[in-house]
């Protein structure tokens, strides 16, 4: 018995938790820090990877008639989908480093596979058709194809760019 602090300071352990309430804000701006590094870094990556692929279809004389904001807002987006999924994926079914390449091939291929990356999604069976519509690759490719396209570029891509959206928030 006695006043309310002194019975809780009994009952409670003074170093319980790893991040305690000192600690909260700095634990969230060093998440906040990580996370926006990888992004940044992947974004890179991408965008070099973007120019290679472009710059050789220019060579071979190809062009794009698309947006090219479009594109990159796009491009963002998976980017943001892909991190934040792959801090999932790592944080539920890996359990080391070496772990994190196998489940994130794992995952990543059949995502690839069935997202219409390799062959058109309208040649699967139904039921797999149907199950390709949860596919963050699925609506990536989708979302690229409209705008790369050109004729109604992010006016079409709408419904694949909001799945997009909601696809990074959730994960």
């Amino acid at each position: 018995f006695g006043p309310p602090a002194e019975v809780a300071a009994r009952y409670t352990p003074p170093h319980r938790y790893v991040v305690g309430p000192r600690l909260y804000t700095i634990y969230w701006i060093v998440v906040a820090a990580v996370v926006g590094s990888l992004t940044l870094a992947h974004l890179v990556i991408a965008l070099g990877q973007a120019v290679l692929v472009y710059g050789i279809t220019y060579l071979v004389g190809g062009h794009f008639e698309g947006s090219v904001a479009g594109g990159f807002c796009i491009l963002a987006l998976c980017i943001g989908a892909y991190v934040s999924a792959g801090f999932v994926i790592g944080a539920r079914f890996a359990s080391g480093t070496e772990d994190i390449n196998g489940t994130v091939a794992g995952i990543g291929v059949p995502l690839l596979v069935l997202g219409g990356t390799f062959f058109p999604v309208d040649s699967l069976p139904p039921a797999l058709y149907t199950a390709t519509q949860l596919n963050p690759v699925f609506h990536m490719n989708r979302a690229f194809t409209a705008v790369a396209r050109g004729d109604m570029g992010m006016m079409e891509a709408w419904p694949n760019v909001v799945l997009l959206v909601l696809f990074a928030a959730c994960a």
